[in-house]
């Protein structure tokens, strides 16, 4: 799994870079080049995402259950944002 993915997204059309795991300057080439071929194209939002995997502790009973989906607060929390 890799420990962050980028890409950009020209806030002028809105297209976007395909992802680059663990590296970021495939993703500024291609919004130098989205630039060059459009010259009034200089703004991007550039995008981070972290892929967490997270894995209950020994002795914890929710390891014990093999990945069964719970719904509890931890859900509400999501959503409060």
């Amino acid at each position: 799994m890799a420990r962050a993915v980028f890409s950009a997204e020209c806030l002028e059309c809105g297209a976007r870079s395909l992802d680059s795991p663990e590296e970021s300057l495939p993703v500024e080439v291609w919004a130098l080049k989205h630039t060059g071929l459009n010259p009034s194209h200089r703004r991007f939002t550039l995008h981070i995402a972290q892929p967490w995997l997270v894995s209950p502790a020994p002795g914890n009973p929710y390891r014990e259950r093999g990945g069964v989906e719970r719904h509890d607060r931890a859900s509400e929390v999501e959503g409060a944002g």
